[in-house]
């Protein structure tokens, strides 16, 4: 009798101890669950990662009407045309008063302590690129606040306000190009002085003695890497909008595509990353 009994509460303690893994396992998946969703949920925050995943969706949209055949139904071009179009006015929305993010950087990048007096000095490239990107973004807004401007108009266009809308958007893609430009400069001396001070093997980032980084050194040269190859893609995009290269559609909208996941991973999770790299005195 007693060994029925015994036996039945050593079947009752193996039960009960499945049940505690069963529910840990579970947490486990419900912990990670969370996590990614709280990542998703940060990203979604930030209002230049929507940009760049609307980006992708549109250049997956010229991408496609590019890649059309010639007997394909002519609702397929129109409806691509209108997906385009819908999600370009949508992402200036995500730009709007911009230029003033830009002029904080600006700010912060003069107000910061520098350990050198050559670091002192490189401030002005940052600094120059910030005020590119200043520019783009106050033109921009002011195309989109003429074009919302202009849509109320009836009748026959004005071309003297298409021309000048015209001219908005070559000034804004010149802003652009000379801000990519010197990013890809700025971005070159970044790569190139990791891989001179590249660590040895079993060394820490934070015993280098001759450059200070903010996050181990493989991070930093795969996030300026990947910028790298994101710059070079959005500067065959705007030089061929500017008519400096004769670029096919499906290649824009294959760059396009790549360049905007770029900037997806480039907001994904916790990736900022200072763009100085300093030499330590």
């Amino acid at each position: 009798m007693k060994s029925t009994q015994s036996a039945r509460g050593m079947k009752r303690q193996r039960s009960f101890t499945e049940t505690l893994q069963q529910i840990t396992v579970t947490d486990s998946y419900s912990l990670w669950f969370d996590k990614q969703l709280l990542t998703v949920r940060t990203f979604l925050r930030k209002s230049s990662a929507r940009d760049k995943l609307l980006g992708t969706m549109q250049y997956g949209a010229m991408l496609y009407k590019a890649t059309l055949l010639d007997n394909a139904h002519p609702s397929s071009a129109l409806v691509a045309d209108a997906f385009s179009d819908a999600i370009s006015d949508a992402r200036k929305g995500f730009r709007l008063l911009k230029w003033i993010d830009e002029y904080g950087k600006i700010r912060k990048i003069i107000t910061a302590p520098s350990r050198t007096i050559t670091a002192m000095y490189w401030k002005v490239v940052p600094i120059t690129m910030r005020l590119c990107a200043f520019g783009y973004y106050l033109v921009d807004n002011s195309i989109w606040v003429r074009q919302i401007t202009d849509s109320g108009a009836y009748g026959r266009k004005d071309k003297a306000r298409a021309m000048w809308i015209k001219d908005l958007k070559r000034y804004k893609n010149n802003f652009s190009l000379w801000r990519t430009i010197i990013a890809l400069l700025w971005g070159s001396r970044l790569v190139g002085i990791l891989a001179w001070y590249r660590p040895k093997k079993g060394e820490e980032n934070e015993n280098m003695k001759e450059i200070i980084t903010t996050r181990p050194w493989h991070e930093v040269i795969l996030f300026h890497t990947v910028l790298q190859l994101r710059g070079m893609m959005n500067f065959m995009i705007l030089c061929k909008h500017l008519g400096l290269v004769s670029l096919s559609d499906i290649w824009v909208g294959r760059l396009g595509m790549v360049a905007s996941l770029g900037g997806v991973w480039k907001h994904w999770g916790v990736r900022k990353l200072d763009y100085f790299v300093e030499m330590r005195s």
